[in-house]
This record gives structure tokens, sequence and C-alpha cells, in this order.
């Protein structure tokens, strides 16, 4: 038996014959001497490869224990006894909502968790996470089906056409929801489209109704509706304190797009 100490790990290895077995090396949060663990790699107490074995298949969830200033702590896995899809409302003001729905993308990467994101607003001009969630090799998408914020000075292109768009949204917003392929639908700035009356509220509504009891559902943008905060489970408001446009900087790329 041999025991290391790698990046702040310490891994425990028994080896028998031509095959190596790894695990966990496990501590109850006890100040530990690495200088002692080195010093264990031979002696009497050295285990058998089926003590190793049944070891492994018991501390599992226990992941690696991260050896810091001395002391072993166990990472442990969280699983729900009830997994309960959550309808997850981000708005506010302040910058970070499209921001915060990627977070949970990556974070749901970790899991294994499927992920669509549908933008309902972004699509003029190129935003960083298009090409970032296919580097992430993760089953996440992305669609962007927007031609900019309607109404805004600048931009060329019609209400009527901001609404066919959102209306082309809408409707793939339901047909993802209903494939049973994902586990998190991510509509973002749909809370905009909204306010804007590109997107009718009974739509909106129907669609919270309508999600799979397992599904997480994330709704970001300002002004979000008083009855889609109703329904929700998790809601968040970003609140402005300052922004870098006030001092006249320009937008950033990997902050702000």
């Amino acid at each position: 038996m041999s025991i290391e100490i790698f990046h702040g790990f310490a891994i425990a290895r028994c080896k028998k014959d031509k095959f190596t077995v790894t695990w966990p090396f496990r501590a109850d949060a006890r100040k530990l001497n690495p200088a002692l663990l080195l010093s264990r790699s031979t002696g009497a107490q050295k285990p058998r490869t089926r003590d190793v074995l049944k070891m492994v298949k018991t501390e599992w969830n226990c992941a690696i224990l991260r050896l810091k200033e001395g002391i072993c702590m166990e990472i442990t896995r969280l699983a729900p006894k009830e997994v309960k899809g959550l309808v997850v409302v981000i708005t506010g003001n302040g910058k970070g909502k499209t921001t915060t729905a990627l977070g949970i993308a990556v974070r749901a990467c970790g899991h294994n968790l499927r992920t669509s994101i549908i933008q309902f607003m972004k699509g003029d001009i190129y935003a960083g996470e298009w090409d970032g969630v296919k580097k992430m090799n993760c089953q996440v998408e992305l669609i962007s089906t927007g031609k900019g914020f309607c109404g805004i000075q600048g931009n060329p292109y019609p209400y009527k056409e901001h609404r066919k768009n959102a209306q082309e949204a809408i409707q793939l917003a339901r047909q993802k929801m209903e494939s049973g392929q994902f586990d998190i639908l991510i509509l973002d700035e749909i809370n905009n489209a909204l306010s804007l009356h590109l997107v009718d509220l009974e739509q909106m509504l129907d669609i919270i109704r309508r999600k799979p009891p397992q599904m997480h559902l994330v709704l970001t943008g300002r002004d979000a509706h008083s009855q889609v905060i109703e329904l929700a489970d998790t809601v968040s408001e970003i609140q402005e304190i300052k922004h870098a446009y006030q001092k006249g900087i320009e937008p950033q790329p990997g902050i702000d797009y």
C-alpha cells in the first residue's frame, strides 16, 4: 500500500499483481502529518485488496478527501430524496441575469444534466456563450432566435419581425419541453419579450403550467410579470448598484457579451 499527496489530495493506492486500486483516503477529519502518511507505504498494516475494494464500494460518495492545512475533509455528494423540477426567475435591472443562467448550465454540466438554452432577444451581436457552450463538451445547446432589443435606438428591425421571431421561439420552447430530451430549459430574456408584447402572458403561463414535473425551467430578463413570479419556486432580483457604462466604459468581452 502507498499513500501519496498530489495537488492537495490524499490518494491511497494498493497494488496487487498487475493492477492498481485507487480510492479516497479515509480520515475522520483529524489533523494529519503528510510525512506520516508517506511513511505508511509499507508495514504490517498493509490491507488486502478485497478490503480495498470493499472500501471503494462503501465510500464512493465521499469522493476525494482534500488535504488542506493538515486537515482531511470529506467531499459529499448530495442527492435529494425527491427530484422536483423548479421554476426559477432571474429578474431585475442589474447586470448578470443571462450570466446567472449560464452559470446554472455550467453547474448542470457537472451533474451530467441536459440543458437547452433559447435566447429570445440576443442574436444581432455576437455573444461569447454561443461558442463557449460548444467548448464545454457537455450536453448543452444554445439557440439564439432574436434580432436584438426591440425598440432600442439603432435596432433596424420592425416590431412585427421581432414579434414573429419571439413567437417562433415560444413554439421551439414547447418542442424542447415536450421532447423529453432535456433536464433544464432556460428561456433567456423571455421576461423582456413579454413586457414588450412579443409574447403573450397566457403563452408564458401555459409553458410554466405544462412543464414536466422533473424539468427545471429558468426564466430570465427584467420586468418579470407578477403572475410569473407567483407561479415560480425561486425568484431572484438583481439590483444595479453601479455599472461601468456610467463611467463611459464600453462593454467588455467575457464580462458583458
